[in-house]
This record gives structure tokens, C-alpha cells and sequence, in this order.
């Protein structure tokens, strides 16, 4: 395009030479190359090429954390370690803060103590239902003795299991005085402080998983069909400059609103590194409805409507001649060309309402691309 671009500039600057030349030939004591460059329509010109087109809608939503949790309290007790800051990195192993441990320390102590005991007692029962076996297989002792050491192994079994339930209560109860997170995020809310009180139940912090971002609109029933799971969707976020980001259509709702009439649609865009994608922040979503292979297009703003027709100028040998075209679909301020125009022609693009048939030109620069 840049070689095209060049030989359109170098062929308008010989037409204007040749043209002042002529003039000053003739005689014409006014026919300078400034005087002859005011004769030229200065334009922007476009190359028609064959593009894809997309067709989109654009919707408008928030942005979501891809995850967020509140962490509360699973046992109550008073608070004497806070380490979690606001706005800190943090991964499920790092412990956020520590609840008095004093008391469920020592019942973690007494019921592994209980659980040891229980435990030698179904060791002993075991050993004399051992030796009550050969006893009674010898008939030195009783159905009835025998049966009673099976009674009494069968007891230690269930003190020993009741044994260990209650250590892992004892176990749960002491390791949840250490509060942490079960997601890996940034720490968005502290409710607590060093010195408090807490009850089981209650929150004591947030965190945010905010390494990808979601944001959910509502698509309108005439192009849900269109929409798939994993459409690519450009997503520009005002807070950021209208900066644009690209994310995957994951989720489609099989259901509409009953208030909206339209079906969720669930988007996910990675973050970038330093977080600047917040949430809550608006954005608007251009969702890719329908990929087309190669068209003939051209921008919308080079087409001029003459009545129910539509024509365009053609640029040849430095002058714009009008030339009426047939347009398909439009789409992304595009318009396909189905007749009128062939691939590599060149049209103006931009100064078109100064130029009538025959105009002399002169290019300023060459758009490779319909914007």
C-alpha cells in the first residue's frame, strides 16, 4: 500500500507540473505552480481491497471480579494479630489474622489425649478377646465370657471413632483462630481490628480475585442466536481513555430476563499486570455477532447518495470521475461493494463534496484502511 501511496503522490505532483507548465507556456503571466495548485481538489484517497467484515453490537455493563469472597469468622474469640492490609496481594496459605487460641489450644490438647487413651483401650480389648479366643476354644472359659470381650472390643472401636471426631472438631476449632483466605486476590475490605471481639458468623474481610475481570450484559433476542460461547468481544472502558480490551463471550444464558427480555451474556477479560482494571468500572461491549470472509468494501463516508443511488469518484489520471455503485451490507462504518468498482481502483475518501465530475486532484494521502 505504502509503494501505491507513493506512485499516487508522485503521478498528482507531474499532473500539477504539466499543467503549470502548459500555463506559463501559453503565455499566462499568472500560471505559477501556486496558481495551478489552487485549481486541484487536495483529497484523501482509498485503495478498494477485499476486507472480512464483522457485524456487532454494542451493549453496555460493569465490571465484576472474576472471584470475591468474604471471609468470616468460624469461631469467636478476641482478635490479637492483624495481618492483612488493604490493597495487599494475598494467597490462600498467608493467615489475614489470629483469634485467641489459648482455649481451643488446650481442648485441642485434652482431646488428643482422649484420643490416645481410646485408642490403647481398643488395643487391651483387642489382646484379651485374643486370649479369651483360645481360652474358650480350649473350654477354659464360657461362651458367654468370650462374647463379652467381643462386646467390649466392639465398645473401644466406637469410644476410640468418637475419640477422633472429637479431635478433629478440637483440630477445626483451633486452626480456624487462623483467618484465611480460601481465594488467592487483593484484600478490598477489613472489618476488624486488633483488640476486637468476633462471633463465628462474622465477616471480617474481602478479597477479590481481580487477575481476570467479567462483565454481564443483556443480549437482545434478534442476535442471541448469533452470539456464541467463546465470540471474541472488544471492550472499551471509559475510566481508562476508551482504552480497548479484548475478551471471550464464556457464558450464554439459556433463559431471558423476565423484566428485560434479553439473555445474559458473561464476558471474561484478563486484567492487565498492574490491575488497572477495576471493578465497577462502566463499560461498553462491541460483541462480535457474524465473522464474513472477503468483500469488496469501502468507508461509508466515501459514498455520496444521489436519489435512491449511490456513486462514489473514481480517481483517474488526476481527475475524479463519478461513478455509480450497488452496496451490499454495511457494517463497522464499511460498506460492501457488489458492483461499480473493482478490486485496486481509487477512489476520494475524504474531500468528496468539493469535487464534480472531471475535478483535477490532487492527493494528500492514500487510506489503506476504512475507519
Amino acid at each position: 500500500m505504502k509503494t501505491i501511496h507513493n506512485v499516487l503522490l508522485m503521478l498528482s505532483m507531474i499532473t500539477i507540473l504539466l499543467w503549470s507548465c502548459g500555463r506559463n507556456e501559453s503565455g499566462d503571466e499568472t500560471g505559477t505552480i501556486d496558481q495551478a495548485a489552487a485549481d486541484f481538489v487536495p483529497i484523501e484517497a482509498y485503495v478498494v481491497s477485499t476486507q472480512s467484515l464483522s457485524k456487532t453490537i454494542e451493549l453496555t455493563g460493569k465490571l465484576q471480579p472474576m472471584h470475591q469472597v468474604d471471609i468470616v469468622a468460624e469461631t469467636g474469640g478476641q482478635v490479637i494479630a492483624v495481618n492483612g492490609r488493604l490493597g495487599e496481594s494475598v494467597i490462600p496459605r498467608d493467615t489475614l489474622a489470629r483469634i485467641d487460641d489459648e482455649i481451643p489450644g488446650s481442648q485441642l490438647e485434652q482431646a488428643r489425649a482422649q484420643a490416645l487413651s481410646a485408642k490403647t483401650n481398643l488395643q487391651i480389648a483387642k489382646l484379651n478377646l485374643d486370649s479369651d479366643r483360645q481360652l474358650y476354644e480350649s473350654n477354659d472359659i464360657s461362651r458367654l465370657a468370650f462374647e463379652n470381650s467381643q462386646l467390649a472390643v466392639d465398645n473401644a472401636r466406637a469410644n476410640y471413632k468418637s475419640a477422633l471426631a472429637g479431635l478433629r472438631r478440637a483440630r477445626d476449632t483451633f486452626f480456624n483462630t487462623r483467618i484465611t483466605s480460601p481465594i488467592p486476590g487483593l484484600i478490598s475490605r477489613k472489618y476488624i481490628e486488633k483488640g476486637a471481639m468476633v462471633s463465628a458468623g462474622q465477616p471480617v474481610y474481602r478479597v477479590v480475585d481481580m487477575q481476570t475481570m467479567k462483565i454481564t450484559v443483556g443480549v437482545p433476542q434478534d442476535a442471541v442466536s448469533r452470539v456464541r460461547v467463546g465470540n471474541e468481544a472488544r471492550v472499551l472502558i471509559s475510566a481508562l481513555s476508551d482504552t480497548t480490551f479484548t475478551g471471550t463471550v464464556r457464558y450464554m444464558s439459556p433463559q431471558a430476563d423476565a423484566q428485560t427480555g434479553t439473555f445474559a451474556a458473561e464476558i471474561h477479560l484478563p486484567n492487565t499486570a498492574r490491575r488497572t482494571i477495576r471493578a465497577g468500572m462502566t463499560a461498553r461491549v462491541r460483541l462480535l455477532i457474524e465473522q464474513q470472509g472477503p468483500r469488496l468494501v469501502i468507508p461509508e463516508y466515501a459514498i455520496l447518495p444521489e436519489g435512491e443511488q449511490h456513486k462514489v469518484y473514481a480517481i483517474r489520471d488526476g481527475r475524479a470521475f463519478s461513478r455509480f455503485i450497488n452496496l451490499g451490507e454495511q457494517a463497522d462504518r464499511r460498506a460492501v461493494v457488489t458492483a461499480g468498482l473493482s478490486l485496486g481502483d481509487t477512489i476520494a475518501a475524504v474531500g468528496i463534496k468539493n469535487l464534480k465530475d472531471s475535478s483535477r486532484v490532487y492527493i494528500e494521502q492514500v487510506v489503506n484502511t476504512p475507519e
